[in-house]
């Protein structure tokens, strides 16, 4: 793990980047849990193909990276 011009430990940082990541998530979920109820019944259709579509991408991805290692 390198980070140029970084004043935290590679440690510190990784720490730093996983709460903003989680921070993000809570306000990822926060938001669709405001979001959902007042969508259409289309649009959370829309909506659930959409994160199923992402998730059979992200399935893809990692099939790929484990077969390349």
């Amino acid at each position: 793990y390198e980070k140029k011009n970084c004043l935290l430990s590679p440690d510190k940082q990784i720490r730093k980047e996983l709460a903003l990541m989680l921070d993000k998530e809570k306000q990822i979920i926060e938001t669709f849990a405001n979001v959902i109820p007042k969508l259409s019944k289309e649009d959370k259709s829309y909506l659930l193909g959409l994160g199923e579509g992402m998730a059979m991408t992200m399935d893809k991805r990692k099939e790929v990276t484990e077969k390349n290692s």
